[in-house]
């Protein structure tokens, strides 16, 4: 019986045909005896079969709600304002978008969302994005590579204001594989967060990959992810002006630096790098050990394990940083 000034209506709207923003849902799962793409796919009753199925009949502002299963499918997001969902329905499983070769998820408008999915990509890039206003959040992604050509997990392209969060990326060890990219074909992609993230393996030891490579990009907010076993963990390509905030991340085991800003004028590309903690690896790198960085890095106030023997200096010398 519903609690007095409770409404039982907002029982889950995964189960009616209609979203809490009021448009309509669409539902699909591989495994029900009655799925089939010639189905209306508006009832868990009569599902669609495929995710093509949803999406030959999806417009602006529909929902599409996806039951568990491997769709072997190369799923292209064409409608603005749409968002899957991942509908896991016990122990282990899970949504998971895996074809045999391209990119499981190709996003080429803007205000997507998605969330409960695992994409999961072999020699190719698991999720492309373009466009305003992305969400990816409590998603999986997964990038086989054997190494001949770059792979990235994500690649945001031309992305302003995406919110990526909650997400664990794994790059299988493999080589020149990339967790998230950002970048920009017409102009730089800006004002993304990219927060609460695990970032794991890409790249090994003498293996070279990133968990995040920040290109043509400004003003990005790096907060809170945890990159572990990884080569890089965060890579900053020459950008002026590029004004990133790097702050609250964990860098555990990884090879080679934890943080590479690639900038040598540092005033110039006004990246910031605070309060991160460096577990069991270096944040910079001086082979030489002259105590200048081969790549410099605008440290201020961070916690490292285990700090190398050799000086800590993070930038040209007329830039005072602290460790």
């Amino acid at each position: 019986m519903p609690m007095k000034g409770v409404s039982s209506f907002r029982n889950q709207s995964a189960t009616l045909n209609f979203s809490k923003g009021g448009s309509t849902s669409i539902y699909v799962d591989q495994n029900h005896a009655a799925s089939d793409d010639k189905n209306d796919g508006y009832n868990w009753s009569r599902p669609k079969k495929t995710i093509a199925g949803a999406i030959a009949i999806l417009e602006p502002w529909m929902e599409i709600w996806i039951k568990s299963g491997t769709y072997a499918e190369n799923v292209v997001i064409t409608e603005e304002n749409v968002i899957l969902h991942g509908v896991v329905q016990a122990g282990l499983d899970r949504v998971e978008i895996a074809p045999l070769t391209g990119v499981p998820l190709d996003v080429q408008v803007g205000y997507f969302e998605a969330e409960g999915l695992a994409l999961v990509s072999t020699n190719a890039n698991a999720l492309q994005l373009t466009g305003p206003g992305q969400k990816i959040h409590d998603t999986y992604i997964e990038v086989n590579s054997d190494g001949s050509t770059q792979c990235t997990g994500v690649l945001l392209d031309d992305c302003d204001n995406v919110d990526f969060h909650h997400n664990h990326l794994n790059g299988k060890y493999g080589l020149n594989t990339i967790g998230v990219r950002v970048d920009g074909t017409l102009s730089d992609s800006v004002d993304g967060n990219i927060h609460d993230n695990f970032f794991q393996n890409f790249g090994t030891v003498g293996v070279a990959g990133q968990g995040i490579n920040l290109n043509n990009a400004q003003r990005c907010v790096i907060e809170k992810n945890i990159f572990d076993s990884c080569y890089n963990g965060i890579y900053c390509e020459v950008n002026a002006n590029a004004l990133h905030s790097i702050f609250g991340n964990q860098f555990y085991a990884n090879a080679s630096v934890d943080v590479c800003d690639m900038n040598t004028d540092q005033q110039v590309s006004g990246i910031t790098i605070i309060n991160n903690f460096y577990g069991y690896s270096g944040w910079y790198q001086d082979n030489d050990h002259d105590g200048i960085a081969e790549f410099p890095v605008a440290c201020y106030y961070n916690y490292d394990y285990a700090p190398l023997s050799s000086p800590h200096y993070r930038g040209p010398s007329f830039v005072g940083r602290y460790a």
